[in-house]
């Protein structure tokens, strides 16, 4: 999960150790640079062995997220990271007798100059929020990533014979990257039914995957697919030569999906909520053998029913997870009644990203917060139902 820019200031560094030599470091740093634009860069390095010879792992990455909130009713979210991961394959122990084979843990078995994983990885993320005037909230992500993957193993062919003077160990590498390209988009109305409260739920979503698998087997010496070593040192340095074989796998493939949902979420008193929807789903494959030109299309269209209820025992559970205290909630309020500078017709909201939480601060009102006919009204009706009229309230402050 992506540490969101929220405008709260943090400055977190984190160094941790552990067995086999695991060195990990994290940076974590954050803050508003406007009261409408928040930053926040992420950063992690890892690296470690293994209790087993040969292998270890180096992995890293970096996410800078930039939030834009123009107003309480709007945000904008920008995200992007890359993350890196290389290591030694290891591909375990091999049986003898129909169970694992007796040696040590820290026994190798398989080549340590070519047993390795590599993994690239480049996603892009952008989050458009926004809630109009009637309480429709609009919600839009759109991701694009780019997976950089590949994968090479030496490794046991089969078990130890029965001597426990041998094994056969092969080889083969698979190179499997893949582009992605998705939209979802949800629209999410509250209303009131009687007692009942309902959360309607509409959204589609739309994306591509397009990619290849590149298989290639190992050919120890140039010639046989298999090469005998002893299980007292199961380590082959012997070259290998990779090649694509007829069995192997060389396709490119291309994958179109879609979808369509409603849903409506019913909240029967404070602790029970009744889901009920549907989804539907189409799911559009083309492969192509890069060798023979041989394409194979499949088109599958799902449709898929939704019913669930939902028991929330603690009701305010989530708010420490979501929200702030009572006491930091009612400070805009208090502010507002009693502080000296503040003047009429001034509105004041919490100072963090999109006004969700934090310290008193001035802002700014949505269009029908602005609204002098709504207003009018609103001061209207509070005449009527309490009884006090404007004027009398003037008569009594002059007296």
């Amino acid at each position: 999960m992506l540490k969101e820019a929220d405008g709260v200031p943090v400055r977190e560094l984190t160094l941790q150790g552990g067995s086999f030599l695991d060195r990990r470091a994290a940076l974590d740093i954050g803050q508003a640079l406007t009261s409408e634009v928040a930053a926040r860069f992420n950063a992690v390095y890892e690296t470690t062995e293994s209790y087993r010879r040969f292998v270890d792992m180096e992995r890293y990455g970096i996410n800078p997220t930039l939030t834009f909130a123009p107003n309480a009713a709007t945000s904008v979210r920008l995200s992007y990271e890359y993350f890196h991961d290389e290591r030694v394959t290891d591909r375990g122990v091999p049986s003898q007798f129909g169970r694992p084979y007796r040696t040590s843990r820290s026994t190798f078995f398989g080549n340590p100059e070519l047993n390795y994983a590599r993994a690239d990885a480049h996603v892009a993320t952008a989050v458009v929020e926004h809630e109009t005037d009637s309480g429709l909230k609009i919600r839009s992500q759109t991701r694009f990533a780019d997976y950089d993957k590949f994968y090479q193993n030496v490794f046991p062919a089969g078990p130890v014979n029965a001597a426990g003077t041998s094994v056969n160990l092969t080889a083969y590498n698979n190179a499997t990257p893949r582009t992605n390209l998705f939209n979802q988009t949800d629209f999410i109305q509250k209303i009131d039914t009687g007692p009942l409260r309902h959360t309607l739920l509409a959204g589609f979503e739309v994306g591509r995957q397009s990619g290849t698998s590149y298989r290639e087997n190992g050919f120890f010496n140039d010639r046989k697919t298999t090469i005998a070593v002893s299980p007292l040192w199961p380590v082959s340095l012997a070259p290998i030569t990779f090649r694509n074989i007829a069995s192997g796998a060389n396709n490119a493939y291309t994958l179109d999906v879609a979808a369509a949902y409603v849903q409506d979420q019913v909240a029967i008193g404070k602790y029970v909520d009744v889901i009920g929807g549907v989804r539907f789903d189409r799911f559009d494959l083309q492969s192509t053998d890069r060798r023979s030109g041989a394409s194979f299309d499949s088109v599958d269209n799902l449709v898929s029913p939704r019913i669930g209820v939902v028991v929330k025992p603690l009701a305010k559970v989530s708010n420490l997870f979501l929200g702030q205290s009572d006491s930091m909630g009612a400070l805009p309020t208090l502010y507002a009644a009693t502080a000296p500078d503040v003047t009429g017709g001034e509105y004041f909201g919490p100072d963090g990203i999109g006004e969700q939480r934090g310290h008193p601060q001035r802002g700014g009102r949505s269009g029908r917060a602005s609204n002098e006919t709504d207003a009018r009204r609103l001061w209207e009706v509070s005449e009527e139902l309490t009884g006090v009229s404007f004027a009398a309230l003037d008569s009594v402050a002059a007296a």
